[in-house]
């Protein structure tokens, strides 16, 4: 109960009312003409069991069809988010128990590489930063590497998902612990098309306009068949069924773009630098004690 009062208290600095709010006033405004009209000009007779009242189930499906493929984008967004995170973990574990084949350079720099693969990604699918790449390029990859990026014109996860491969190969012999550690990257550079379908596949436009178009005529019309039955009731009534209505679409419009709206990346790339970074502490005990051992 006190999560449901602290719901409704919070409507009056909801994000979804804030951006509708001017099509709830105006709509409220036009169903105050339609009241006075109806009082004081002409008698406006009840339709309330035709024009709208038809449509209203029509409507219905066509927003619910429209939140809900909006909600599979968002969802499967975070799907994939989850299987780099995965892929890190995994990746990192593998790094782990190969260190010594790995060597203990190879092993420190393919951290760092997991670390700017999540970041690169972050940036491809929403927007450059400048701050994060200086980062990268400065205190991630090497000079050579980091030089090899700024002049690279094609996708930077892809490159970062490159230098993995090359470090790894370049570390270790043919054999099935390589292929092993290739497959993860695999599994892990397989993110960058998944999320490249979600930006560049959005809902058809014409699809989405339709819904809007049909909403607003809905709801104009709506005003003329309620009148006759509730009189001047109507302004509050169409103050709600149009922030019911006009919520339910602008939430779709906002979840359909879940990189650039609704997920936040930053979380997500902040647990895989946090679970590297225990794998990095780990990395430089195991070469604390070997100069251990080796002094002794």
């Amino acid at each position: 109960s006190n999560d449901w009062l602290r719901i409704m208290a919070d409507l009056r600095i909801s994000d979804t009312l804030r951006r509708i709010k001017y099509i709830v006033i105006l709509n409220m405004i036009w169903a105050g003409l339609v009241n006075v009209c109806h009082s004081h000009f002409f008698r406006i007779p009840s339709y309330i069991n035709t024009g709208p009242g038809m449509l209203k189930s029509a409507l219905g499906y066509l927003l619910v069809f429209r939140t809900n493929s909006a909600y599979n984008c968002f969802w499967e967004g975070r799907k994939i988010w989850e299987r780099l995170i995965n892929g890190s973990r995994q990746l990192a574990r593998y790094i782990t128990i190969y260190r010594k084949e790995l060597g203990s350079e190879p092993s420190r720099y393919l951290i760092q590489l997991i670390r700017a693969f999540s970041l690169t990604l972050k940036q491809h699918v929403t927007n450059f930063d400048a701050a994060e790449t200086a980062y990268i390029e400065t205190d991630i990859l090497n000079p050579q590497d980091a030089e090899r990026l700024q002049n690279w014109k094609g996708c930077r996860p892809l490159f970062i998902s490159k230098l993995l491969e090359e470090t790894i190969c370049s570390a270790l012999e043919p054999s099935n612990t390589r292929e092993r550690f290739l497959n993860v990257v695999n599994k892990i550079s397989s993110t960058i098309a998944s999320c490249e379908r979600i930006v560049q596949t959005p809902v058809p436009l014409s699809y989405a306009r339709h819904t809007g178009r049909f909403l607003t005529l809905w709801i104009l019309t709506l005003p003329l068949a309620l009148v006759g039955e509730i009189g001047w009731l109507v302004v509050p009534v169409m103050g709600f069924v149009t922030w019911a209505f006009y919520a339910i679409q602008d939430i779709g419009l906002t979840i359909e773009e879940p990189f650039q709206k609704i997920l936040s990346l930053d979380v997500f790339c902040r647990t895989i630098y946090h679970d590297t970074e225990g794998v990095l502490a780990e990395l430089n005990n195991s070469d604390n004690e070997n100069d251990t051992g080796k002094k002794k």
